[in-house]
């Protein structure tokens, strides 16, 4: 087990890409933290990484508030003594004309994404500190960060905003053995892939559109994504950092044209 001894957070472990990520860490060896918004998704995480025999945590976060971000790390360490790996990976989407997007929608998308990232970046990197040692950080970024689609303007910025966050931290925090990456996905079979298709008149046109574009002809499942952060967290990956790293299936490669 290539982490074993390791203590593990991961955001948004409720469900999908999270909770995979969380599964594929305990696979591992590592202890979990699961933190997500929803209590009940969060705790049948926890239980089934437990019943595995992983020491795995149910601490619920709302990453769009600072302050639980705060608590989460706080609470994870006092149980599990000390932070080795964070993963960013809790966030939101809707598919909305611009026209139509509201301050509540926009200040929805980047408090949650992007500053739940930053956040969480901040008090992990913190809590490394003062450890003074070595740490890796992942944040999920997405496809939307290189190349996006219509009615996506809030969370492509979000999203281009975690990328150039990562490389900035990756920066600042290199020479004292912390490793920053962010991970851009591309179509995943998670819920927020399966409300595209009901968020917006268009939404389903949008999701056939970026179907039609992958040159593997499929979505992604959530752990052959997980497969890849959790390697981005062994030694294997020792001198990653900076990166803004795309798994895809080749749809960035092929998406082109506007929509039939």
């Amino acid at each position: 087990m290539r982490l074993a001894g390791k203590n593990a957070i991961v955001t948004g472990a409720g469900s999908g890409i999270g909770r995979a990520i969380a599964e594929r860490l305990g696979e591992e060896g590592a202890a979990v933290a699961v933190a997500d918004i929803n209590a009940d998704a969060g705790a049948r995480t926890a239980q089934s990484l437990s019943a595995k025999g992983v020491r795995a945590i149910n601490i619920p976060t709302d990453v769009s508030d600072p302050s639980r971000l705060e608590r989460l790390v706080a609470t994870a360490v006092s149980s599990l003594d000390r932070l080795d790996i964070f993963i960013n990976n809790a966030g939101i989407n809707f598919v909305k004309p611009m026209i139509a997007t509201t301050v509540e929608d926009w200040n929805r998308i980047i408090t949650t994404d992007l500053g739940g990232t930053f956040f969480g970046c901040k008090y992990a990197i913190e809590q490394l500190l003062r450890q003074d040692s070595p740490g890796c950080i992942v944040n999920i970024s997405s496809v939307h960060s290189i190349a996006t689609f219509p009615e996506s303007a809030p969370y492509a910025a979000a999203k281009g905003g975690i990328s150039l966050l990562t490389k900035s931290l990756a920066i600042e925090f290199g020479l004292r053995g912390i490793r920053v990456n962010s991970v851009c996905p591309g179509a995943t079979a998670t819920q927020i892939w399966e409300d595209i298709k009901t968020s917006s008149p268009q939404g389903e046109r949008i999701q056939q559109h970026i179907r039609n574009n992958i040159a593997m002809g499929r979505e992604a499942t959530p752990q052959e994504i997980a497969n890849f952060v959790v390697w981005l967290c062994t030694d294997e990956a020792s001198y990653i950092t900076g990166a803004n790293l795309v798994i895809d299936g080749g749809m960035t490669a092929m998406l082109a044209g506007r929509m039939e």
